[in-house]
């Protein structure tokens, strides 16, 4: 039972040290694979082909004629020495809702959705 236990041990060690997505891992926001991103044309994709695909953003602005839509994400991995993944994916709409842009940009600091990275400015 010792060696059983010892095993399970070195191999949980193990799993938390590589950086691997464990259950602890705190995750915010929606995440926006790269393939789903290029599958999104412009000039014909519309805004319901994007809420189908990935749901309704948490922000919509009208930026300089266009609507800009901004879908944050995070990940907080729970090993300390793991990368943090912080982005957030954005698509600018024309007048009549067909797709101008599609891309990922670096995170906006105090958009987590979490409350206490948020009020940190991280």
């Amino acid at each position: 039972m010792n060696k059983l236990s010892l095993l399970f041990a070195a191999a949980a060690a193990a799993l938390a040290l590589s950086g691997c997505a464990t259950p602890f891992d705190h995750k915010t926001g929606t995440y926006v694979a790269p393939e789903a991103l290029a599958g999104f044309t412009k000039g014909t994709t519309t805004r319901d082909d994007v809420v189908a695909a990935i749901g309704q953003p948490p922000e919509k602005k009208e930026v300089m004629g266009k609507e800009v839509w901004t879908y944050p994400y995070m990940n907080l991995p729970a090993n300390p020495y793991a990368k943090k993944t912080q982005e957030t994916t954005v698509f600018e709409f024309d007048r009549n809702g067909k797709l101008i842009s599609a891309y990922k940009s670096g995170a906006i600091p105090g958009k987590s959705g979490n409350p206490l990275l948020d009020a940190a400015g991280m």
